[in-house]
Formats: structure tokens, C-alpha cells, sequence
């Protein structure tokens, strides 16, 4: 079904939609997304991103706590060929710099009760031009540079030439033995942890995955992938955190 070209999110999610249609695939307390609803979020996602200049190879920096905006976030880099790069949401100073110094990233997507942390970069690392905020919640008095609520989703866009070696997030580790390492995972490394992980637990078409990790997390991450390879549903806790990053 999914020959090694077609190993990317946008095809494999565009498929399960058209095979599966009004079945559920996300649960975030009271939303719930289909298959079908998934594929325009990420589609109109996508196209939220490029109106903001946002374009292929791109790094988009995600510090945001179980919600269905972190997913919107995900779901429209991968659908665009951008990189979304998810954030330890307890990260403050020095390590919270680290990471925006290495990735690079153009736009910044922050839950509001998050922001203050951005507030603590060391003096050497400028927040990105652009910052998205997610919520309620006031912008720090020292925060320099334009901030707005994240926009809201419109039409959708077509999906882009991604190739299944194309990177589409880069995990931090939690630097246990030195700074956090910046893993990048390619789509297929994706898709694949869905297919071996969901084979290895006996997941079948229908079941439930239920995670209380954070998205940020790789387990979390692959319960999404896992359900949709699997046609079964993600159940996400909200207030999932933790301290490691995979």
C-alpha cells in the first residue's frame, strides 16, 4: 500500500483518509478529529506556514504542552516539507538556548504560559523574527520582535514534493551526559516507527493508544503514527509532561 516513495506523512494520511473517512484517528479530551478532518487540518496548517514565509527545510521551534494546536503545528511542516523542531516545555536559560541556537528556527509557536521561558535566552540568542503564541496569556516585558496569536487555519494547500529522506522534526535529546543532541528524523524514520512499534504491540484496526507522555516525546509521537498506520485512534492526555525528550 505504501511503496517507498509514498512513505511520508501527507501521502500515508492522505490514504487512510480516503480509506477510512469519518473514523476517529485524534481524541484531545472533547475534539475529536477524523481521518479525514486530520488531512485538511494539515493541509490548511501547511498553508498558514507558508503565508507567514515559512518554506521547505525551514525550522519551526514548538514549545506548547498536549493540545491539538501542537499537532496542527506538526502535521503542516511535515505536510509542507518544513521541520518542526518540539521543545522540552521545561527548558528555561541555557539549555532552552542551546536549542534555538542549534536548530536555528524562523518562527517560534509558544503556549502562553510558556513564553517567560523565551524571556530567559542568554544574551547571544535572539528569539526568531516571528513568534506565534498559543492561548491566554500576557507577552514577558522584555521580549523584544513581533508577537501574535497563532492564526487561524483557511484553505488548505496541496502537499509538497517531500522525499521519505527528507528531515520532518528534530527531537533533542535531554543531555544526561552532555548538551542536548539534535536528532533528525526523516519521514520514513516516522512512518516506520508506526509500522514496527504497532506490529510489536499486536495493534490492530481499532484499537485505542492512549499516551500521558508529552508530544514532545518520541513514545508520544509514535502513538500518533501508530494509530495512523494501524487505523486506529490516538487518545492524548492533556497535561502530559516530562523531562526527557526521547
Amino acid at each position: 500500500m505504501f511503496p517507498p516513495a509514498d512513505r511520508i506523512l501527507s501521502t500515508v494520511l492522505t490514504r487512510q483518509a480516503v480509506r477510512y473517512g469519518d473514523g476517529t484517528l485524534l481524541v484531545f479530551g472533547e475534539t475529536r478529529w477524523s481521518y479525514a478532518e486530520t488531512a485538511r487540518i494539515a493541509a490548511a496548517s501547511a498553508a498558514r506556514l507558508m503565508r507567514a514565509g515559512i518554506r521547505a527545510g525551514d525550522r519551526v521551534a514548538l514549545i506548547c504542552s498536549n493540545r491539538p494546536e501542537f499537532l496542527e503545528v506538526y502535521l503542516g511542516c511535515a505536510w509542507m516539507g518544513a521541520v518542526c523542531v518540539p521543545i522540552n516545555t521545561a527548558l528555561r536559560g541555557i539549555q532552552l538556548s542551546h536549542i534555538l541556537r542549534n536548530s536555528a528556527p524562523k518562527l517560534l509557536v509558544a503556549e502562553a504560559p510558556f513564553m517567560p521561558a523565551v524571556a530567559t535566552l542568554e544574551s547571544d540568542v535572539a528569539p526568531p523574527g516571528v513568534i506565534w503564541t498559543i492561548g491566554e496569556g500576557g507577552k514577558p516585558s522584555s521580549m523584544p520582535g513581533p508577537i501574535a496569536p497563532l492564526p487561524p487555519l483557511g484553505e488548505g494547500v496541496s502537499p509538497a514534493q517531500v522525499r521519505p529522506g527528507d528531515t520532518v522534526a528534530i527531537l533533542y535529546t535531554s543531555g544526561t551526559t552532555g548538551p542536548s543532541k539534535g536528532v533528525c528524523c526523516p519521514q520514513a524514520q516516522m512512518f516506520w516507527w508506526g509500522v514496527y512499534s504497532a506490529r510489536a504491540l499486536g495493534i490492530v484496526e481499532g484499537d485505542v493508544l492512549f499516551t500521558t507522555l508529552p508530544l514532545f516525546h518520541t513514545n508520544a509521537l509514535n502513538a500518533f503514527y501508530q494509530a495512523h498506520r494501524s487505523a486506529g485512534a490516538a487518545r492524548m492526555f492533556r497535561r502530559g509532561r516530562s523531562s526527557r525528550c526521547c
